[in-house]
């Protein structure tokens, strides 16, 4: 006999996932600035990826597979287990490598010089988009509620990805980054808004370079990268653009010594000062 199940929609969004309701960026705007919501984010800080590391593990899958297939022809799978064993430890020792190269970056935050550019590579473009994006949108009064509330609508910004990865055929790496944009109705379980933007930067360095000067490149890298995708989720939510972030735009930052890098966001301190306020003209 046949049996018909009748799954309520509101059933159907836990057990299905979400729901999707897109709205337009005029509706959008219209339900930000009337109905109170949360501005969340969340996301992965820096990951560097050695190619020490990814041929490590590659020797592994490469040589456990050949004994394996081999076994068939004479060999035991007790060989196997054991060259498996030996390869893993190789390939530790390459990932224990890439993980110390991520806690040089940590610790530089601890460092009293440098520490802003240190912090500022750690954690990648999200910090900087988000601000950003809270400052468009008080522009249009958009209804946010203060941290810890609970109401029925959040905007979740999210860093899926920031990784300075080995290239292929080459000596250089290049930084890659995810930022994922959704807006959710979270008792309804229904979305209304998704934008992911995704970023190679156009610069490919070795790594001593990346790392060089409390990784200022880093750090540069990741305003710009903020910068194009902040200007990316304003413009497909038609939300007004900051003049600092419109100024800058195209614009790449020559090196500087760590004292001076200050965001628009952040306020300067007395040493930032100093550089902030320097004549534009001292010929006169």
């Amino acid at each position: 006999f046949l049996v018909t199940v009748l799954i309520t929609p509101k059933a159907n969004a836990g057990f299905f996932g979400p729901d999707r309701e897109l709205l337009q960026p005029d509706q959008l705007n219209e339900r930000m600035s009337k109905t109170p919501f949360a501005f969340k984010s969340s996301g992965v800080q820096l990951n560097i990826h050695t190619k020490s590391a990814a041929v490590g593990s590659f020797l592994v899958g490469f040589i456990v597979g050949s004994a394996l297939g081999s076994s068939g022809g004479g060999g035991t799978p007790a060989n196997a287990a054991q060259m498996q064993r030996q390869m893993q430890a190789h390939a530790d020792i390459a990932q224990q490598t890439s993980a110390n190269l991520q806690k040089v970056v940590a610790e530089q935050v601890a460092k009293g010089a440098g520490a802003a550019v240190a912090e500022q590579a750690r954690t990648g473009p999200l910090p900087l988009v988000k601000q950003r994006l809270e400052s468009a949108l008080r522009e249009i009064q958009a209804n946010m509620v203060e941290a810890g509330a609970k109401p029925e609508y959040t905007l979740n910004l999210s860093q899926n990805e920031w990784k300075l990865d080995f290239t292929a055929f080459s000596s250089d790496y290049a930084l890659n980054a995810v930022l994922f944009l959704e807006f959710r109705n979270t008792q309804a379980d229904k979305i209304h808004y998704q934008q992911t933007c995704t970023k190679i930067h156009p610069k490919k360095m070795l790594l001593e370079e990346w790392e060089k000067d409390d990784h200022l490149a880093i750090a540069q890298a990741a305003e710009d990268i903020a910068r194009d995708c902040y200007r990316e989720f304003v413009t497909a939510l038609k939300l007004p653009q900051s003049p600092v972030a419109e100024k800058a735009a195209g614009e790449t930052p020559e090196p500087q010594p760590a004292q001076a890098i200050v965001t628009a966001e952040t306020p300067a301190t007395p040493a930032d000062s100093t550089h902030a306020e320097a004549p534009e003209n001292t010929q006169d």
